[in-house]
């Protein structure tokens, strides 16, 4: 297939769009549209290619697989090893575990199956992994290892048919699951919803003679309305949109309109120069430039994600461009050509450093292990999640009649409830999940895609914690999401509303918030930062559970978001009181325990021994 500058230009486009939107997802909110961009080209030189060989009885699958490989194995793998080195200095050693099994899966090409597990609550976000960008890698090698297959064993004049077919059925296979089950986590990085988008690009390669329209006066329409259709897609779709599925469909159409079409202005203007350079670099680009962004956002220390300024964006942008030139001109351009024996040589310099390191980070993560009572909620986590129910406070007490529930501001809090319950001679169940209190009535239409995953563990907890609110005399709520979805705040105030005459609700409002990952900033719990912390308290949620309390008598309110602990949040003594910008540590929420017994014996302890 001869070389088409156009395509180079496409895929300059492509990268700008991810760019884009990896910077700021506001400027550009449907930007991801560039990873499916490079699905279509991908389908469609892919498969232009081996129809070639296979009508001149020259194509061999092997051949194939290790032209494949030559082509993205060097600058990937130089990829991970760098970040192995790199993150061992920069992640903490409590996430140096994820991301090791992060370069494990991303070695294998299979990155798409573990992050579609999800986010992770604690620990470093999936915005902070420098591998996340590599789920698409997974599925493009997994999809040249299926290809091959199909070309093979269907006669050419009947590919445009099985194409179309496999499109439309998993199109409709994945529309009728949006409708019935919405918005699944998993999807997005599933091989099989990706398909179409690839299959879209070979359609369009089998379906004319050398994949291009031979009548010219079609050229400019075809390719205006590929444009059209990628605009359309760009100005109607969001992180909020059901995607893949039929919503990709049109804006790859579009792409496929391009592809095909041929000397016409727009595809002139993809084949200038600036583009078909940046086309050229694009695999690169695309390597470097996420690595770059996730490693600033982890080192920001900021839980719910970081908005570069415009000092960031430029060095950003810089170094992305400096290390993709040497990556191609060095690695990505030197190493895939010469005889196969030569490039197993080079390859082996690359791969056994990478596995070396990435080996390496269990063993470091354990020789400069942060103790975990300032690094994580450590106590009680085996009520946390999942269906087992713990018992602080007083064991001697066999019949507990206080029931604590919440997200991971109760989680965070269990130690202090320890600490109380030893002290006053009392005993708690607990039952806590990420994100939102396992209770009735909250509402999935309102929750985002980032946290379907915490929702749809709490929804599961509900069954059994609605048991333990029932055979409870008191029931204790901890959260910081008290006001931040309608429906989680009427479910508390339903909640109230349904009490027994014998039972009471303690509605408790959380410690203050900071601005940035203490753990981060110190590289440790021990003060080693002249940062000034930025204390919020938490004042919308008061408001919230103080409007639920004034309308139910048996509503009482305890606020622990004063005490003299946080005085120097977040550290007391220099040593760190929080493990994130959102929630205590172990350490902390003893020492607030303590502070505040004579509080808690004048405002809740009542409400328990009555």
């Amino acid at each position: 297939m001869d070389y088409r500058k156009d395509i180079q230009g496409l895929r300059a486009i492509a990268f700008l769009l991810v760019f884009i939107f990896h910077l700021n997802s506001s400027w550009l909110p449907a930007g991801f549209l560039g990873v499916d961009i490079f699905f279509v080209i991908s389908g469609y030189l892919i498969t232009s290619i081996i129809l070639h060989k296979k009508g001149n009885n020259k194509f061999n699958i092997l051949e194939f697989y290790e032209g494949r490989l030559k082509r993205i194995a060097p600058a990937y793998y130089f990829l991970l090893m760098i970040i192995s080195i790199v993150g061992f200095f920069i992640y903490l050693p409590m996430d140096l575990g994820l991301l090791r099994r992060s370069l494990i899966t991303a070695g294998l090409f299979v990155s798409n199956f573990f992050f579609a597990t999800g986010d992770s609550y604690f620990g470093a976000k999936q915005a902070e992994n420098p591998l996340l960008h590599t789920w698409s890698l997974g599925i493009e090698m997994q999809f040249y290892f299926l290809l091959p297959f199909i070309l093979i064993l269907f006669k050419k004049k009947y590919l445009p048919y099985i194409l179309a077919g496999i499109i439309s059925i998993i199109l409709g296979y994945y529309q009728y699951r949006f409708m019935v089950f919405g918005q699944e986590s998993g999807t997005y990085y599933s091989l099989l919803a990706r398909i179409p988008e690839f299959l879209i690009g070979a359609f369009m390669s089998v379906t004319l003679t050398n994949g291009q329209i031979k009548n010219k006066k079609y050229s400019l329409p075809f390719a205006l309305s590929g444009v059209l259709l990628l605009i359309y897609g760009l100005m109607s779709l969001d992180a909020n949109s059901a995607f893949p599925g039929i919503n990709s469909f049109l804006p790859c159409l579009g792409i496929g309109l391009i592809l095909i079409s041929n000397d016409n202005f727009i595809t002139r203007l993809l084949a200038s120069k600036p583009l078909v350079y940046i086309g050229t670099l694009s695999y690169s680009l695309y390597l470097w430039h996420w690595p770059l962004m996730a490693f600033q956002r982890y080192r920001e220390g900021v839980f719910e994600g970081h908005q570069f300024d415009w000092k960031e964006i430029f060095i950003i942008s810089i170094l992305t461009f400096a290390l993709s030139w040497l990556s191609y001109t060095f690695i990505e351009n030197s190493i895939r050509k010469g005889s196969t024996k030569k490039f197993l040589i080079k390859i082996a310099c690359i791969v056994v450093p990478f596995g070396i390191a990435t080996y390496s980070l269990h063993w470091l993560s354990k020789k400069f292990e942060i103790p975990y009572e300032f690094t994580q909620p450590s106590f009680a986590t085996g009520s946390h999640n999942v269906s087992h129910v713990d018992t602080l406070g007083d064991r001697k007490d066999k019949n507990p009649n206080v029931f604590l529930l919440g997200n991971s501001h109760a989680n965070s809090i269990k130690p202090l409830f320890n600490v109380l319950g030893e002290k006053f001679q009392f005993s708690i169940k607990t039952l806590t999940s990420d994100s939102f209190p396992a209770l009735e009535g909250i509402e999935k239409r309102e929750i985002p895609e980032r946290e379907m995953l915490f929702y749809n563990i709490s929804r599961d907890l509900v069954p059994q914690t609605k048991q333990h609110i029932e055979s409870s005399e008191v029931i204790i709520i901890s959260a910081d999401s008290f006001n931040e979805y309608p429906s989680v705040t009427k479910a508390v105030d339903s909640l109230a509303k349904t009490l027994k005459p014998n039972q009471k609700l303690v509605l408790i409002n959380s410690y203050p918030i900071l601005d940035r990952n203490p753990v981060r900033i110190n590289h440790g719990f021990v003060k080693n930062s002249d940062y000034k912390f930025k204390v919020t308290p938490n004042n919308h949620s008061l408001h919230t559970i103080d409007s639920i309390a004034l309308v139910n008598k048996n509503v009482l309110i305890w606020d622990i978001s004063k005490a003299s602990i946080y005085k120097d949040a977040p550290y007391y003594k220099d040593t760190l009181i929080y493990y994130d910008d959102r929630h205590i540590n172990r350490r902390g929420a003893i020492l607030l325990g303590k502070e505040i017994e004579e509080n808690f014996k004048k405002k809740i302890l009542p409400a328990i021994q009555n």
